[in-house]
């Protein structure tokens, strides 16, 4: 088992975590910004505002921020979906972000017990994406007992147009 040699350090103040609500949209998005910059992938973010706080407000979707001395430290996003095999419900994570001056003090964790912890009666399986070159992130999900299997990930843009050649949307 991999341990990262980074000491754990402790926030200067405590670290509460809470629930995002649509008025957190900003702050979340903020967020999602400075984890796409951090990945180079800034490109890939399609989203404002007003979406983010739709999104929040599903009852399907999990967005927990920690707070740190009265100031947004991090989040994770999550959703939950059925999973037909189980006939249950899995939670998948979307995004686990600390940003730079709150790293290796345990608030990662703090946000993914959380989730966890609030998952727990609908799920018992919580699963994500992680990139293989991502060592630091597999050594944190492994120290928090998660398994770490390589399993290619496909996706596909959905056509614009039905089978029969007209469009999907007007």
């Amino acid at each position: 088992m991999n341990v990262d040699p980074r000491p754990v350090r402790q926030p200067a103040a405590p670290v509460t975590v809470r629930r995002a609500c649509p008025t957190d949209a900003a702050t979340v998005l903020d967020m999602l910004i400075e984890l796409a910059r951090y990945e180079r992938s800034l490109d890939a973010v399609d989203l404002d505002e007003t979406r983010l706080a739709d999104l929040i407000a599903r009852p399907d979707v999990i967005v927990l921020i920690a707070d740190v001395g009265g100031e947004p430290a991090g989040y994770v996003s999550a959703a939950r979906q059925v999973k037909f095999w189980t006939g249950g419900e899995i939670t998948t994570l979307d995004d686990l972000f600390v940003r730079e001056g709150h790293r290796n003090r345990g608030i990662g964790e703090t946000l993914m017990r959380n989730l966890a912890e609030m998952t727990a009666d609908d799920t018992s399986i919580i699963r994500w994406e992680i990139d293989p070159d991502n060592h630091a992130g597999s050594r944190f999900y492994e120290r928090l007992g998660a398994t770490i299997r390589t399993k290619l990930v496909a996706s596909w843009a959905v056509p614009a147009t039905r089978a029969n050649g007209e469009p999907v949307r007007s």
